[in-house]
Protein backbone atom coordinates (compact mmCIF):
# COMPACT_ATOMS: atom_id res chain seq x y z
CA UNK A 1 0.00 0.00 0.00
CA UNK A 2 1.47 3.20 -1.20
CA UNK A 3 -0.62 6.39 0.22
CA UNK A 4 1.48 8.88 -1.53
CA UNK A 5 1.08 7.59 -4.82
CA UNK A 6 -2.68 7.09 -3.94
CA UNK A 7 -2.86 10.66 -3.41
CA UNK A 8 -1.55 11.71 -6.50
CA UNK A 9 -3.94 9.55 -8.20
CA UNK A 10 -6.74 10.97 -6.58
CA UNK A 11 -5.04 14.56 -6.93
CA UNK A 12 -5.07 13.60 -10.99
CA UNK A 13 -8.58 13.03 -10.53
CA UNK A 14 -9.71 16.18 -8.57
CA UNK A 15 -8.00 17.99 -11.15
CA UNK A 16 -9.89 16.64 -13.60
CA UNK A 17 -13.43 16.86 -11.68
CA UNK A 18 -13.08 19.18 -9.44
CA UNK A 19 -16.61 18.74 -8.05
CA UNK A 20 -16.05 14.93 -7.17
CA UNK A 21 -16.81 15.70 -3.49
CA UNK A 22 -16.49 11.99 -2.29
CA UNK A 23 -12.67 12.11 -4.22
CA UNK A 24 -11.97 15.53 -2.72
CA UNK A 25 -12.91 13.55 0.96
CA UNK A 26 -10.78 10.54 0.12
CA UNK A 27 -7.60 12.64 -0.91
CA UNK A 28 -8.94 14.71 2.11
CA UNK A 29 -7.91 11.82 4.30
CA UNK A 30 -4.89 10.23 2.40
CA UNK A 31 -3.11 13.23 2.54
CA UNK A 32 -4.24 13.12 6.61
CA UNK A 33 -2.67 10.04 6.78
CA UNK A 34 0.80 11.35 5.51
CA UNK A 35 0.96 14.23 7.83
CA UNK A 36 0.09 16.81 4.67
CA UNK A 37 -2.12 19.10 6.65
CA UNK A 38 -2.19 22.41 4.32
CA UNK A 39 -3.60 19.71 1.16
CA UNK A 40 -5.47 18.03 3.59
CA UNK A 41 -7.49 20.92 4.80
CA UNK A 42 -7.65 22.28 1.37
CA UNK A 43 -9.25 19.22 0.10
CA UNK A 44 -11.61 19.31 2.63
CA UNK A 45 -12.58 22.42 2.22
CA UNK A 46 -13.28 21.90 -1.44
CA UNK A 47 -15.36 19.00 -0.82
CA UNK A 48 -17.46 21.05 1.78
CA UNK A 49 -17.36 24.26 -0.67
CA UNK A 50 -19.29 22.28 -2.92
CA UNK A 51 -22.96 23.44 -4.00
CA UNK A 52 -25.96 22.26 -5.92
CA UNK A 53 -26.50 18.35 -6.77
CA UNK A 54 -22.16 18.52 -6.30
CA UNK A 55 -22.85 19.06 -2.45
CA UNK A 56 -21.92 16.36 -0.46
CA UNK A 57 -24.92 15.39 2.29
CA UNK A 58 -25.34 17.17 5.25
CA UNK A 59 -24.18 14.79 7.91
CA UNK A 60 -20.82 14.59 5.57
CA UNK A 61 -20.61 17.84 5.49
CA UNK A 62 -20.29 17.73 9.07
CA UNK A 63 -18.15 15.06 9.65
CA UNK A 64 -15.98 16.97 7.09
CA UNK A 65 -15.79 20.16 8.78
CA UNK A 66 -14.82 18.25 12.27
CA UNK A 67 -11.69 16.31 10.51
CA UNK A 68 -10.82 20.13 9.95
CA UNK A 69 -10.67 21.19 13.25
CA UNK A 70 -9.28 18.10 14.65
CA UNK A 71 -6.21 18.96 11.90
CA UNK A 72 -6.63 22.74 12.99
CA UNK A 73 -6.69 22.01 16.69
CA UNK A 74 -4.19 18.95 16.77
CA UNK A 75 -1.71 19.55 14.01
CA UNK A 76 -1.64 22.95 13.45
CA UNK A 77 -2.38 24.36 16.75
CA UNK A 78 -4.52 26.74 15.73
CA UNK A 79 -7.84 26.89 18.42
CA UNK A 80 -9.49 30.05 16.50
CA UNK A 81 -9.71 27.83 13.27
CA UNK A 82 -10.81 24.81 15.09
CA UNK A 83 -13.14 26.48 17.02
CA UNK A 84 -14.57 28.05 13.44
CA UNK A 85 -14.52 24.29 11.90
CA UNK A 86 -15.95 22.89 14.67
CA UNK A 87 -19.08 25.26 14.74
CA UNK A 88 -19.37 25.40 10.51
CA UNK A 89 -20.39 21.38 11.37
CA UNK A 90 -22.83 22.47 14.03
CA UNK A 91 -24.21 25.24 11.83
CA UNK A 92 -24.87 22.15 9.78
CA UNK A 93 -25.98 19.79 11.71
CA UNK A 94 -26.94 20.86 15.23
CA UNK A 95 -27.39 17.21 16.52
CA UNK A 96 -23.25 16.51 15.60
CA UNK A 97 -22.42 15.16 18.84
CA UNK A 98 -18.40 15.48 18.38
CA UNK A 99 -19.14 19.35 16.90
CA UNK A 100 -21.67 20.00 19.55
CA UNK A 101 -19.51 18.81 22.52
CA UNK A 102 -15.89 20.41 21.08
CA UNK A 103 -18.13 23.42 20.70
CA UNK A 104 -18.80 23.31 24.57
CA UNK A 105 -14.97 22.42 25.32
CA UNK A 106 -14.10 25.88 23.67
CA UNK A 107 -16.69 28.01 25.23
CA UNK A 108 -15.82 26.44 28.84
CA UNK A 109 -12.49 28.17 28.43
CA UNK A 110 -13.68 31.58 26.55
CA UNK A 111 -15.98 34.46 27.52
CA UNK A 112 -19.26 33.29 25.67
CA UNK A 113 -21.15 31.82 28.76
CA UNK A 114 -23.99 32.73 27.78
CA UNK A 115 -23.79 30.54 24.63
CA UNK A 116 -22.07 27.71 26.82
CA UNK A 117 -25.05 27.69 29.21
CA UNK A 118 -27.50 26.89 26.20
CA UNK A 119 -25.67 24.54 24.48
CA UNK A 120 -25.44 23.15 27.76
CA UNK A 121 -29.11 22.98 28.18
CA UNK A 122 -29.37 20.97 24.76
CA UNK A 123 -27.38 19.00 26.09
CA UNK A 124 -29.40 18.27 29.31
CA UNK A 125 -32.29 17.66 26.96
CA UNK A 126 -30.45 14.79 25.27
CA UNK A 127 -29.24 13.18 28.66
CA UNK A 128 -30.16 9.99 29.24
CA UNK A 129 -29.30 9.30 32.60
CA UNK A 130 -30.10 11.49 35.62
CA UNK A 131 -26.30 11.44 36.77
CA UNK A 132 -25.59 12.94 33.44
CA UNK A 133 -28.54 15.29 33.37
CA UNK A 134 -27.36 16.35 37.02
CA UNK A 135 -23.49 16.80 36.20
CA UNK A 136 -24.56 19.17 33.27
CA UNK A 137 -27.52 21.19 35.17
CA UNK A 138 -24.54 21.43 37.89
CA UNK A 139 -22.33 22.95 35.25
CA UNK A 140 -24.95 25.86 34.10
CA UNK A 141 -24.50 25.93 37.81
CA UNK A 142 -20.97 26.82 38.07
CA UNK A 143 -20.62 28.79 34.83
CA UNK A 144 -23.82 31.15 36.67
CA UNK A 145 -21.80 31.55 39.96
CA UNK A 146 -18.46 32.07 38.12
CA UNK A 147 -19.49 34.12 35.07
CA UNK A 148 -22.76 35.49 34.97
CA UNK A 149 -22.73 37.34 38.15
CA UNK A 150 -26.35 35.47 38.93
CA UNK A 151 -26.24 33.24 42.41
CA UNK A 152 -30.15 33.49 42.22
CA UNK A 153 -29.76 31.02 38.43
CA UNK A 154 -26.71 29.75 39.78
CA UNK A 155 -29.43 28.27 42.80
CA UNK A 156 -31.58 26.93 40.42
CA UNK A 157 -29.66 25.23 38.29
CA UNK A 158 -28.27 23.61 41.40
CA UNK A 159 -31.16 22.73 42.97
CA UNK A 160 -32.41 20.86 39.21
CA UNK A 161 -29.01 19.27 39.41
CA UNK A 162 -30.15 17.90 43.20
CA UNK A 163 -33.60 17.21 41.70
CA UNK A 164 -32.25 15.16 39.05
CA UNK A 165 -29.58 13.41 41.19
CA UNK A 166 -29.88 13.55 44.74
CA UNK A 167 -26.68 11.88 45.35
CA UNK A 168 -24.61 15.21 43.75
CA UNK A 169 -23.27 15.91 47.03
CA UNK A 170 -21.09 19.18 44.86
CA UNK A 171 -24.40 20.69 44.28
CA UNK A 172 -25.73 20.36 47.57
CA UNK A 173 -22.48 22.00 48.64
CA UNK A 174 -22.59 24.66 46.15
CA UNK A 175 -26.18 25.59 47.08
CA UNK A 176 -24.82 26.41 50.42
CA UNK A 177 -21.69 28.37 48.95
CA UNK A 178 -23.70 30.26 47.27
CA UNK A 179 -26.84 30.93 49.61
CA UNK A 180 -24.33 32.32 52.41
CA UNK A 181 -22.30 34.62 50.26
Amino acid sequence: YHPDKAAAVLDELTVANPDDGPALVDLGRLQHRLEAWDASVSAYRKAVGLEGPDALPLDIQADVWCRIAEIEEKFRRDDDAAFEAYEQALGIHPEHPQARQAVIRYLARGTQWERHIHLLRAEVHRAGNPERKARLLWEIGVIYRDRGDSPELAIDAFDDALESDGDLLVALRDVADVAYQ
